[in-house]
């Protein structure tokens, strides 16, 4: 399963590296993105509603069983996690380029759209090996919800990084503290905490002077 997941990811990332052109087209990279993630999901829940048991497994690929996750999974995740963080920081510098000027990329004689598969190559390990233990909804909402907040409070990467992992911090306990004290499912009150604290992070960014 999981190395079909995989090959299934890195068709995905070689479809929206693809897809990038020379120019900002009239339609951006985020919703091409969000499109296929969207006909993908319900694609998934139809495969599963004709087979037996297949309201239990979506359950499990959204919320995950994230309270039966073992040491040696997580001492799994984490070997694969640092080596993909080694690998985004030792090209940071052509991502955020490829990312914020793609033009400029270009025209620097960069393989834009190589260095785009291998971003989201990484990107796809990732999210396959997480998924597995902590479902769909937990898995993006760690990806995007503390990149949003340091985002939001920070402008040096350094910070914004800081910020994000306490952000997935301060959620994770307190969505922990909720499922245990409220009898909650444990993936979707970390979710909720990660909204909430998003809001937080919001108001008090509004806040903040120029």
């Amino acid at each position: 399963t999981f190395f079909i997941s995989l090959g299934v990811t890195f068709l995905g990332a070689a479809l929206f590296s693809w897809s990038r052109g020379r120019k900002k087209g009239p339609v951006p990279q985020e919703a091409i993105i969000g499109i296929t993630f969207v006909v993908a999901a319900a694609g998934v829940i139809l495969l599963l509603s004709r087979v037996a048991g297949g309201k239990e497994e979506l359950e499990h690929l959204l919320t995950g069983d994230i309270l039966n996750v073992t040491g040696g999974e997580v001492g799994q995740r984490a070997a694969i996690f640092a080596a993909l963080a080694a690998f985004y920081a030792a090209f940071h510098q052509r991502f955020a380029l490829i990312s914020s000027d793609p033009e400029a990329a270009f025209a620097q004689g960069m393989r834009v759209r190589l260095w785009d598969f291998l971003f989201y190559a990484a990107f796809a390990l990732v999210v396959v090996s997480f998924v597995r233990v902590a479902g769909v909804l937990l898995t993006f909402a760690y990806l995007i919800v503390p990149a949003v907040c340091g985002v939001m409070l920070a402008e040096s990467w350094m910070r914004r990084l800081l910020i994000g992992w306490a952000t997935a911090a301060i959620a994770s306990l307190v969505g922990l503290s909720a499922s245990y004290w409220l009898d909650l499912p444990t993936g979707a009150a970390v979710v909720c905490a990660s909204g909430l604290l998003l809001v937080l992070v919001s108001a008090v960014a509004r806040r903040r002077p120029a």
